[in-house]
């Protein structure tokens, strides 16, 4: 462990409030929502410390970020990883509250609670929830136990089982890694692909299975729709799993255009998806912060619950309460005994990721989906940006220039024919992409 950077302006904090630790384990230097934990924690007057697995990257430049903390997390991180946060919690005092940014980091944390405990705040649920929330799998199986309606799904034993599957099914197929952990075997391998007949499965199974190991792919039933059948919901459990804070929206547009995250969202109330987000959480014991994607079923009428991530979304900061709180400010006033106020859902409210909207629309378009003036007018009226705050400019114009500079990479790529490159996902375009017909998938 090391700090690579300890501003010389570290503030005084009112009342002297325990610090927060936010924690990323998975490279991804277009990391907007950990750069939006930075800043709503660092404006209500707390001091954050960020740990990243290995370099300073645009999130780390906002100037809410008190501390950064290099500690160069393997793919798999165990007991080096989590004696290094041990010793930061404990050079810190105070439990600080301990925040989680991705599905690695969520699972780690549930893995070492016991040491982790000791020197850190954090909601501490049954353990292994976390892990059977995040292994697609075995939320199928949660979800049908509770009573949840969820896509019907099948999980293939291996490459037979696969190719079996394949020759009997109707298309589309949506397949999913099951679990996060395995996945980072497979670097650039995508988490979630639309397949559309069964070649582009088994090409799709054989680029997300990881060898030698369980099963990890899950096929799942497609359910047909526009984008805006896919719902999220974003939440904040306390310690007796109630639900103190509680938003909906939808996707208005995502990278990737048919199976990725946010880039434009809207939020908007809805009581039957918040219901049953709060009904399926409280029966399983959950606590902490969620972020849930939902798909309204035209064929039957229902809501089906398509993902569950046991930790912060990077969308969290689309749902904002009438007062400002969102699940993370609900999350540090809980775990450090102040009181949650209740607040209502901003009815339209409109939050967008920038280089992320740009390439979907960029797709888009280039497919005739969508016009670069409807483009610039959906953007009109948007409450806040991911990267953009022009009290806190450093990392969008950091990550402007990251942008400019892979852009002119994969420019010289394809002028010597090598083909295209990746972009702020680590995800490679698909072909499945220029279909509008497969869209709102993945939350």
């Amino acid at each position: 462990m090391r700090t690579t950077s300890t501003r010389a302006r570290l503030r005084t904090r009112a009342g002297d409030q325990p610090a927060a630790v936010i924690l990323k384990m998975v490279p991804d230097s277009y990391a907007h929502g950990r750069l939006c934990a930075i800043r709503t924690l660092g404006k209500m007057g707390v001091r954050t410390v960020v740990v990243t697995e290995r370099r300073v990257d645009p999130a780390s430049l906002s100037k809410w970020a008190d501390r950064i903390v290099v500690i160069p997390f393997s793919a798999t991180p165990g007991e080096e990883a989590k004696d290094a946060l041990v010793a930061l919690g404990r050079e810190l005092g105070d439990r600080p509250v301990l925040l989680a940014t991705d599905d690695v980091g969520a699972l780690f944390v549930d893995d070492h609670a016991d040491a982790l405990c000791q020197v850190y705040r954090f909601p501490i649920g049954p353990r292994g929830l976390a892990r059977s929330l995040a292994d697609k799998g075995n939320l199928h199986e949660l979800s049908r136990q509770a009573g949840i309606p969820t896509p019907e799904a099948y999980f293939p034993k291996d490459r037979r089982d696969a190719s079996l599957f394949a020759a009997r099914s109707s298309y589309p197929v949506v397949l999913k890694s099951m679990d996060p952990q395995l996945m980072r075997r497979r670097p650039g391998a995508r988490s979630v692909v639309i397949a559309s007949d069964p070649g582009a499965l088994l090409r799709g199974y054989d680029e997300m299975e990881v060898e030698g190991d369980r099963p990890n792919v899950m096929f799942q039933e497609f359910i047909p729709g526009d984008p805006l059948t896919v719902w999220m919901f974003n939440g904040y459990f306390d310690a007796s799993s109630r639900c103190l804070v509680g938003f909906t929206g939808q996707k208005l547009r995502q990278y990737l255009p048919a199976t990725g995250a946010t880039s434009l969202g809207v939020c908007r109330a809805n009581p039957e998806v918040a219901s049953l987000a709060s009904r399926f959480l409280a029966a399983i014991g959950y606590r902490g912060i969620v972020d849930m994607g939902f798909r309204y079923d035209a064929r039957d009428g229902r809501y089906k619950l398509l993902d569950v991530n046991p930790r912060m979304g990077a969308t969290f900061r689309l749902f904002v309460g009438s007062g400002g709180l969102d699940v993370v400010r609900a999350m540090y006033l809980d775990l450090t005994g102040q009181p949650v106020p209740a607040e209502e859902t901003v009815e339209g409210r409109r939050w967008v990721v920038e280089p992320f909207d740009l390439r979907s629309y960029t797709i888009e378009h280039r497919a005739g989906g969508i016009s670069t003036r409807d483009w610039l007018r959906s953007l009109r009226g948007v409450d806040e940006w991911a990267w953009w705050d022009p009290s806190d400019p450093l990392p969008a114009l950091a990550v402007a220039v990251a942008m400019g500079a892979q852009s002119a990479r994969a420019r010289l790529r394809r002028a010597r024919g090598v083909g295209l490159g990746r972009f702020p996902s680590g995800e490679p375009e698909a072909e499945t992409m220029s279909n509008p017909a497969l869209t709102g998938q993945r939350t």
